[in-house]
C-alpha cells in the first residue's frame, strides 16, 4: 500500500467555481424546500485526491417527484431507481455546453436484489446519508459533502481508505460485485488511476463474483475501457483483468488473438510493455488499437494477415463501438499492414510513402507502431527504424495540396476515351494518382496523353 498523507478534507471551496455555483444553488433550493442535499461519490473523492471534479453530483432526500417539482429542467432518466437529471440550474451565468449533461439528483435510497446484474429490482427510499452509504459501490465512492455548510461525512471510512492507499467495496464484495458486474471493471479502472491497491477481501470477492461481469453490455463494458486506456497506469489495469480472469469476459474471444507457440502471459507482457512505452492518457482507439492487434510480432503471412485482421474486427465489433471508432482503429491494422510491406519493399516509391503516410489514421499507425517496436516485438534493424523516422518527416513536412494534389484525371476523361464503365475505372484513376504522386505525371495534358497511349480495350468499336 501507497500511504498518501497529502490527502486533504474535501471542501467546497476547492471545487471549480462554476460547479461550486451550481452546487450551492440546487443545494439552497432544495433546502428551502426543507429537503438535505449533498455532493456524494466521484467529486468529493477527487477533492480529497487535489483532483478538479469534472462534474458534480447531489444525493437528497426528496423524492424524484419533489425534484422535478423544484427544478424547471429535468430528465427522468433513472426516476424508477431515485435519479432525476437537473438542467440549466444557473441559466445563462455559465457555458451552457458544459452543462448540457445536466447534474444527477438521486434520492437516498438501499437497494434491493439485482436480478439482471445491472440495476435493483426495487429500491427503498431513506432519509440519511449513512443510509444510502451503505448500498454504493466502494469506500472512496461513499463520501458527502454538504455545498452550503460545507459539513463532510464519512460513513464508511473512505477517507482513511484513500489516505491509506486502498481500494475496498463497501459492505460484502462479492454482493456488491453480484450485483452489478461493471463494477469489476471499475475496481480495475480505479486501482489504475488513482494508483489504489485493493484489499484482499475486494480481491477475493472479485473472484468469487467474476462471472457477473459477463452480464454487462457491450457499451458499458466500452465506457469502462475507454477510462482504463486514459488513465495513468493501463499496464496495471491490464495485469489486475489478467489476474481476475476478466479480460475474457469483457471481451469474448480475446484470447484467440493468442498466435500457435504464444502464451496468453507472452502475449500480455507485450501488450502491457506497449502501454508503458506510451505512458498513460490514451484515447480510447489507440487502446483498442493495442488490445486487440492482429499481429504485433509482424509474422503473419499476406493470406493469414486477412484472416487475423477479420478476427479482430470481429471482436471490435462485439464491442459496440461508433462507426467513427471502429474506422479508426480497423484502418490503423490496415496502415501497419501497408507499413510492413513497405519496410520490406527494396525501394518503395514516393507514391507508396504518401498513399501511406497521408491516411487519417497515420499517426495512430505511426504510435502503435513504435510501441510495439519498444516493447520487442520484433527485431527489425536500424534501416527500418530509419525509414520510418524519414516517413515521419516527409510527412510532416508536406502540405495538404502536397498530400492530395488536384486529380489530373477524372472519370469523365475515362468516359470520352471510350473504356466501359466498371472495375478497371478504379484501376486507371488508381494508377494516374500514382504516376501524379510520383512526378511521372506532371499535368493535364500529360495525363490524358497517358491515358490516350494506354492499350485498352475500346467500346463502340475501337
Amino acid at each position: 500500500m501507497h500511504q498518501k498523507p497529502w490527502m486533504i478534507r474535501p471542501t467546497v471551496n476547492r471545487l471549480p467555481d462554476d460547479l461550486r455555483r451550481v452546487a450551492v444553488a440546487m443545494a439552497e433550493r432544495l433546502e428551502e424546500a426543507g429537503f438535505q442535499a449533498w455532493l456524494v461519490g466521484g467529486a468529493v473523492r477527487d477533492l480529497a485526491l487535489g483532483v478538479p471534479p469534472g462534474d458534480v453530483d447531489l444525493a437528497t432526500d426528496a423524492l424524484p417527484e419533489a425534484v422535478e417539482g423544484l427544478f424547471e429542467h429535468t430528465t427522468s432518466v433513472g426516476r424508477a431507481f431515485g435519479t432525476v437529471i437537473v438542467h440549466d440550474v444557473l441559466g445563462d451565468e455559465v457555458d451552457s455546453k458544459r452543462y448540457s449533461f445536466g447534474v444527477e439528483v438521486t434520492t437516498f435510497r438501499s437497494d434491493g436484489a439485482y436480478l439482471d446484474g445491472r440495476r435493483p429490482d426495487d429500491v427503498t427510499y431513506g432519509s440519511s446519508a449513512e443510509e444510502d452509504a451503505q448500498r454504493r459501490d466502494f469506500t472512496c465512492n461513499a463520501l458527502y459533502l454538504d455545498p452550503l455548510t460545507d459539513e463532510f461525512l464519512d460513513p464508511e471510512q473512505g477517507l482513511e481508505d484513500l489516505r491509506a492507499g486502498r481500494l475496498r467495496c463497501v459492505g460484502e464484495a462479492s454482493q456488491r460485485f453480484a450485483e452489478d458486474g461493471l463494477r469489476l471493471l471499475r475496481l480495475v479502472r480505479f486501482e489504475a488511476r488513482f494508483a489504489l491497491e485493493p484489499v484482499v477481501t475486494t480481491l477475493e470477492g472479485a473472484r468469487a463474483a467474476r462471472l457477473s461481469l459477463s452480464g454487462v453490455s457491450p457499451e458499458r463494458v466500452l465506457a469502462e475501457l475507454e477510462g482504463i486506456f486514459a488513465s495513468g497506469d493501463p499496464c496495471r489495469a491490464l495485469r489486475r483483468l489478467q489476474e481476475l480472469d476478466l479480460l475474457e469476459l469483457a471481451v469474448p474471444g480475446v484470447s484467440g488473438l493468442i498466435d500457435e507457440g504464444e502464451s496468453g502471459a507472452q502475449r500480455g507482457d507485450l501488450l502491457c510493455a506497449a502501454l508503458s512505452h506510451l505512458g498513460g492518457g490514451l484515447p480510447l482507439e489507440l487502446g483498442l488499437a493495442l488490445l486487440l492487434e492482429p499481429d504485433p510480432r509482424w509474422t503473419h503471412s499476406e493470406a493469414a494477415d486477412q484472416r487475423a485482421l477479420s478476427f479482430a474486427e470481429d471482436l471490435l465489433g462485439r464491442l459496440h463501438p461508433s462507426r467513427k471508432l471502429r474506422k479508426a482503429v480497423v484502418h490503423c491494422w490496415m496502415g501497419r499492414v501497408e507499413l510492413r510491406m513497405l519496410l520490406a519493399a527494396a525501394s518503395p516509391t514516393r507514391a507508396d510513402r504518401l498513399l501511406l503516410t497521408r491516411r487519417e489514421e497515420w499517426p495512430l499507425v505511426l504510435r502503435t507502431t513504435r510501441a510495439w517496436w519498444e516493447a520487442g516485438s520484433g527485431q527489425l534493424g536500424a534501416a527500418a527504424r530509419v525509414l520510418l523516422d524519414d516517413l515521419e518527416k516527409e510527412r510532416d513536412g508536406l502540405t495538404r495540396a502536397e498530400l492530395f494534389p488536384e486529380p489530373l484525371l477524372r472519370s469523365e476523361d475515362l468516359a470520352r476515351a471510350g473504356i466501359d464503365r466498371g472495375p478497371r475505372w478504379g484501376e486507371l484513376l488508381g494508377e494516374a494518382e500514382r504516376l501524379q504522386l510520383n512526378g511521372e505525371l506532371l499535368d493535364r495534358e500529360a495525363a490524358v496523353s497517358w491515358l490516350a497511349a494506354l492499350d485498352e480495350p475500346r467500346s463502340h468499336g475501337d
